[in-house]
């Protein structure tokens, strides 16, 4: 049976873990998603997450740590 997991959002803290500023918020899945994320660095400049998503049971996509960091 899949859970549904809607809105799946990576989130930033710079105080471990105390706060999470909205602007460092990025949404990777709009969709009804199913299954836990699992994240892993690729490079100095990229994280890669894989999950059971909306569009596919499994997505694996790249996000630049400047989108999450410079907001």
């Amino acid at each position: 049976v899949k859970r549904v997991r809607s809105n799946q959002t990576l989130q930033v803290s710079f105080d471990d873990r105390r706060t999470w500023p909205r602007q460092h918020h990025v949404r990777h899945d709009e969709g009804n998603a199913w299954g836990y994320p699992s994240m892993s660095r690729i490079d100095d400049r990229h994280i890669g997450i894989v999950y059971g998503g909306s569009q596919a049971d499994v997505t694996f996509q790249v996000i630049a740590l400047d989108e999450l960091l410079r907001r």
